[in-house]
């Protein structure tokens, strides 16, 4: 058993590395850390999003998923939310709350780094281990964090799917030392894998393979003792890690408690049975297996090597990979890190009895468990749903990692001899300066910093003195900017709404069907979309310009066109009922589809055109429409294969207010429950591709 000695080492020596590495990372990114103020928009504005719930504890969720859910913890956001408030408001040493969001973000993936190095440090006591497994962090992180600059990687981003790296090693590093027997590490191991469990919705593939492993281990090597007595001897571990272990559950616990089937969880599980029951995506296990080898190197664009056939096109033919050629490629890369893994656990088997048995033990023991964390990688590979992405695998970096340190630990205990107290103290000093150089930050500049947002958001408010919520109306290639805006909104305390489709990224509170049916009564419509001349302009980086709209706009009652292609002037009249992710056309995801505008004065009877079709999960549908303006039925149509809906808008109507609001009802349908998106309803009614205005008199 571990001695409480032994314990305090581990934590020492996790100290000492921490402070040394947050340090050199620190003076890294001192700009974005310390100097450049900045208001997050894209991923980092949705994020700060659930921070801000998580500083006043009504966070229940991890970060969004593409799929429409969310990942099952806010354990990270909670940590976070605690930085910014000790960093940017206590101490004011970041001048922002997204510069405190990022240096926690880097403090939590050095500690949990140290933590992992501590860890093996223990079994691989050689004086020449850390200072060679502080060299090839340095190396192969940085060479990854170069490969994709100038996007952050590892340490320093805080996009979620690069975050789960440091804690992925300490959990594969902790599990090993307690499947060794090492009871202490068991609250290290809880730890790290209950920021895993939290981070993503694969992570408990990862964790529960692995963890159960190690306890299934550690126990066949104590079978001596009784249950009774196996629990008594570990009786701190246990308590501290069934603690943690309720703690990170609490979350899920509450949102199934109080949603029930309309639960984040309830979500998870209907979107893993419709990926499972989708041969669509389905992937072999050699595609897993080559998935898994590009990671060797420092590519990021696994997408266009692994391409699929399009799934709403049945006749479509799955593209030839592209994996074998690039493997090809790259055959001395991945030979070398073949080698790294499948040699020294060779050489050691060679020569195992000039291990002590305590060694010899360990590293058959991790070993194991790097070949199963291997395995795990594999069967991820095949679940993954949709096209595969670096970001699917980025843990992966983890398992190679601990690879090395394996060969490493091996290769200081052939040169103990060499690493004298001198050459250790070189070794990290040039470790410090390669992790210095390789993960340094650039400063930001005025179109990255946010700025331009902040702008606009501070001069649309002096321009609305109404006092009401605000109800963001966008297009979906949009939304990187608009949450900027609504990240600026909610830290001023100003209530907004969005579509109801983005509710699993903005948060549920923010869906404007809580509003009831006329949402525009009850707020400010913002239309966030391209400026006009004399408008203030901004922009995510990456993004087209945007200005922020408050005035109807006018439409013509001859030749106007509402217009539903990408970067038209669709979503510049639309208050609510249209889905986002438009291309040539937006879809009906709510019963009722309203539009505000301002007309212009009419000679005659205004015809309108609706270029529209109904479907329901791309299958043909007759689906009946009620259409109104300002209040009064002018029509009602029905929709079925696409073509042109009409119906007439007496000229007295049209000209009656300056104010207009066109209203598509659809009173025949009902609501269904969609298993892709199970926590709002989706309405099978139409596809939108235009609504053109024309005197009813012309042809």
């Amino acid at each position: 058993m571990p001695t409480a000695s032994g314990t305090r080492s581990t934590w020492l020596t996790a100290l000492a590395l921490f402070l040394g590495l947050a340090f050199a990372l620190g003076a890294a990114g001192y700009d974005q850390y310390f100097r450049t103020p900045f208001l997050e928009t894209g991923d980092s504005a949705v994020n700060a999003l659930q921070i801000d719930n998580a500083g006043h504890f009504e966070e229940l969720y991890g970060n969004y998923s593409r799929w429409e859910f969310n990942h099952p913890g806010p354990a990270f956001f909670y940590v976070y939310a605690a930085g910014e408030a000790v960093c940017h408001r206590l101490l004011a040493v970041c001048p922002a709350p997204g510069n405190a969001h990022i240096f926690t973000s880097m403090l939590v993936q050095v500690f949990f780094y140290s933590l992992a190095l501590a860890v093996l440090t223990a079994h691989l006591p050689w004086r020449a281990f850390l200072p060679l497994a502080l060299l090839a962090g340095a190396f192969q992180f940085g060479a990854i964090s170069a490969a994709i600059a100038p996007s952050p990687g590892p340490f320093m981003s805080i996009w979620p799917p690069w975050v789960l790296l440091m804690p992925a090693l300490c959990f594969l590093a902790a599990s090993v030392s307690v499947a060794t027997g090492r009871s202490s590490h068991l609250v290290i191991a809880t730890l790290s894998g209950g920021f895993l469990f939290h981070g993503h919705v694969a992570q408990p593939l990862f964790v529960g393979t692995l963890g159960g492993l190690a306890l299934l281990v550690w126990r066949r090597h104590e079978r001596a003792l009784s249950w009774r007595e196996f629990f008594r001897a570990h009786r701190p571990a246990f308590l501290g890690s069934t603690g943690l272990a309720l703690l990170f559950l609490a979350p899920l616990a509450i949102d199934v408690a109080t949603l029930g089937t309309r639960s984040n969880v309830a979500t998870i599980l209907g979107r893993f049975y419709s990926n499972t029951s989708d041969e669509t995506g389905s992937k072999s296990a050699l595609e897993s297996a080559e998935y898994f080898l590009t990671f060797a190197t420092t590519t990021s664009t696994q997408e266009f090597l692994f391409p699929q056939a399009d799934p709403t096109d049945p006749a479509a033919v799955r593209p030839v990979s592209l994996a074998p050629a690039f493997l090809k490629a790259h055959a001395p890369r991945i030979a070398l890190w073949a080698a790294i893994l499948a040699l020294p656990p060779l050489l050691a088997w060679m020569n195992r009895r000039r291990l002590r048995d305590g060694e010899g033990r360990f590293l058959a023991i991790a070993y194991s468990f790097l070949v199963a964390a291997i395995g795990v990688c594999l069967l991820w590979g095949l679940a993954q749903a949709g096209l595969m992405y670096h970001f699917n695998g980025i843990f992966y970096y983890a398992v190679y990692y601990f690879g090395a340190l394996l060969a490493l630990g091996l290769a200081a205990q052939v040169c103990e001899r060499l690493a004298t107290p001198a050459v250790v103290a070189a070794l990290c000093a040039v470790a410090a300066v390669v992790f210095t150089w390789s993960f340094r930050l650039p400063r930001l500049s005025t179109g990255e910093n946010g700025e331009g947002v902040l702008a606009g958001v501070t001069a649309a408010l002096q321009a609305d003195t109404s006092g009401k919520p605000k109800l963001l109306v966008f297009e979906h290639r949009d939304w990187p900017t608009v949450a900027g805006i609504a990240v600026e909104l909610q830290r001023r305390g100003i209530r907004y709404y969005v579509n109801p489709y983005w509710e699993y990224m903005f948060g549920r509170t923010h869906d404007q069907t809580l509003l009831g049916a006329n949402p525009e009564e009850k707020t400010n419509v913002w239309w966030i979309t391209v400026p006009e001349p004399g408008d203030l302009a901004f922009s995510a980086p990456g993004s087209v310009a945007l200005a922020i709209h408050q005035k109807l706009e006018p439409v013509k009652p001859q030749g106007g066109v509402l217009d539903f292609k990408s970067g038209q002037n669709g979503f510049r009249h639309l208050v609510s009922g249209l889905t986002v992710g438009n291309k040539d056309h937006a879809s009906t995801v709510l019963p009722r589809l309203a539009f505000l505008f301002q007309p212009e004065p009419a000679e005659r009877d205004v015809k309108i055109f609706l270029d529209a079709a109904a479907t329901h999960k791309d299958v043909p549908v007759t689906q009946p429409g009620e259409v109104l303006f300002n209040g009064e039925t002018v029509g009602k149509v029905e929709a079925g294969e696409r073509g042109d809906l009409a119906v007439t808008i007496p000229r007295e109507l049209w000209n009656r207010s300056p104010r207009a609001k066109l209203e598509i009802r659809f009173p025949a349908s009902a609501p269904v429950r969609a298993l892709k998106r199970p926590r709002y309803e989706i309405w099978p009614a139409w596809d939108l591709w235009a609504i053109r205005f024309r005197y009813a008199d012309k042809s």
